[in-house]
């Protein structure tokens, strides 16, 4: 790493250490960076700029990739309910309309069936 950009990523750490940041004793898997767990709970490289999660076990790490694969699926099907919801308010066509409204049920049904299989409430 050049020291200019070895320089920005020290002022970088500071700089989350001073908002309340700490310092952990993991390093980042993919550059040895020392992870950083904010305030928020949230545990980050500095250098990747990405979240990092820290787990115990297999177990828990087959766990976690089931919840944020749900958590990456509802999302999607969140974007094409929006995607869906504007064909719908702008077609005139009923028979465009009829097949826009089959589909927006039928991504309502998988969200409702992912949330059943995470647990959750509505």
């Amino acid at each position: 790493m050049a020291r200019r950009e070895e320089d920005l990523l020290v002022k970088y750490m500071a700089q989350l250490l001073k908002a309340g940041a700490t310092m952990l004793s993991e390093n980042c898997p993919a550059c040895k960076t020392p992870l950083l767990k904010l305030k928020s709970g949230e545990v980050i490289c500095p250098r990747c700029k990405r979240r990092v999660f820290i787990v115990k076990d297999e177990r828990e790490e087959a766990e976690l990739k089931r919840n944020l694969l749900l958590e990456y699926t509802k999302d999607v099907l969140y974007e094409k309910i929006e995607e869906y919801t504007d064909f719908i308010r702008k077609e005139a066509d009923t028979t465009k309309l009829s097949e826009y409204l089959v589909v927006m049920i039928r991504l309502l049904e998988c969200l409702e069936r992912i949330r059943k299989v995470a647990g959750e409430s509505r």
